[in-house]
């Protein structure tokens, strides 16, 4: 699942203290209209926010620290065209070539990531 946003707040730290809290109450990430199944923390700010700014500023310094929760793990595999044979690639053969352990960039329209992988199997 995909974070795609953060309910901050500052606990009470003793009897009588109200929770404090954001008054639009969630933080959302710039990716929340791509994961409508994300899901919010819920995070206690009490030992860095002691008002609604410093709250609001901790919140969104969280979210840019937990960066890598806010796009989908994924795994998959890619079939690769090879253009060495195709008309008007033929200036691009040697950046073609792709060899075991090599590192591939693939954009998936879909899920609108990027993925880093490397090649761990090829089969000609």
């Amino acid at each position: 699942s995909v974070l795609v946003g953060v309910y901050p707040f500052i606990s009470s730290s003793s009897e009588g203290e109200d929770e404090i809290t954001l008054p639009e109450e969630v933080i959302f990430t710039d990716y929340v209209d791509d994961y409508p199944a994300g899901y919010v923390s819920f995070v206690d700010f009490k030992d860095k926010a002691t008002d609604v700014a410093t709250l609001r500023e901790a919140a969104k310094d969280w979210l840019k620290t937990n960066i890598d929760k806010q796009k989908p793990q994924v795994s998959g595999s890619i079939e690769l065209v090879p253009l060495r044979h195709q008309r008007g690639y033929e200036k691009f053969v040697d950046l073609e070539k792709v060899s075991m352990g090599d590192g591939v960039d693939v954009y998936h329209p879909q899920l609108k990531v990027n993925m880093s992988a490397r090649i761990v199997e090829y089969t000609f």
